[in-house]
């Protein structure tokens, strides 16, 4: 994936982050709402869901045709590289809250393969829209779009654009050497350093946010980027 293919997925994501936003103006978020079944978070899940996909087979190494990808077919080489199904979100939405959008992503066993909610949301709506409205829950939505965030963030053709759009917060590290860092497993890429949009933050790197989101506050007095800290209230 080219970095200017790279920009666009961004800004498709942060016009994507803007639609979800202004939904949940009229329909709060909250344990109470999620399971509500919304039109309009259709668009968002198909959408959001598309570009993962996208991503997943842009950027995976293979010499099988890419249009055969499945979920299962990405699942062994992102899960291996990024641990996607223990990393965890947090969503500028109070009260404060982890995401784990990946943490259905299991090796197939004895049951077979499981997959998150939304991504079977996002294939099912593929195909019928109208038969899978009921999975078009707010729910569904914010988890695809969470998932994208993590997704970029953690793939590095995204760093450039982030930057240009200031979206990665340096927690006052040189980032272009923290970035080589990254690439090169450098010891640097154990320090702190946050991605952020206006609904979401993820942590870029091995370190990431504590298990227990009531040790976040006093993790965020040494660490986590500036958005996070005047959310939660650390000064």
């Amino acid at each position: 994936m080219r970095d200017v293919q790279a920009g666009q997925v961004l800004e498709w994501f942060l016009e994507l982050e803007e639609r979800l936003s202004e939904l949940m103006r009229h329909v709060p978020y909250s344990e109470n709402t999620e399971e509500v079944s919304l039109p309009r978070a259709a668009g968002i899940i198909l959408e959001a869901g598309s570009l993962i996909d996208t991503v997943f087979r842009e950027t995976m190494p293979t010499q099988a045709s890419r249009g055969s990808l499945t979920m299962r077919d990405y699942r062994p080489h992102f899960e291996d590289k990024f641990h996607l199904s223990n990393l965890r979100s947090l969503m500028f939405y109070w009260p404060p809250k982890y995401l784990v959008p990946f943490s259905g992503w299991q090796a197939a066993g004895a049951g077979g393969e499981q997959q998150p909610s939304w991504w079977r949301a996002y294939s099912d709506m593929k195909h019928s829209r109208i038969s899978s409205l009921p999975q078009a829950t707010l729910g569904n939505a914010v988890l695809t779009l969470a998932a994208l965030h993590q997704v970029m963030s953690q793939t590095s053709p995204f760093w450039e654009p982030l930057l240009r759009r200031e979206m990665i917060d340096s927690n006052h590290i040189h980032v272009a050497n923290y970035v080589h860092s990254l690439t090169t497993k450098q010891p640097w890429a154990s320090e702190v350093v946050t991605v952020e949009s206006a609904l979401f933050s993820t942590t870029l790197g091995s370190k990431r946010f504590p298990e227990r989101i009531a040790d976040l506050r006093s993790w965020v007095s040494s660490s986590g980027g500036k958005r996070l800290r005047r959310f939660l209230g650390v000064f």
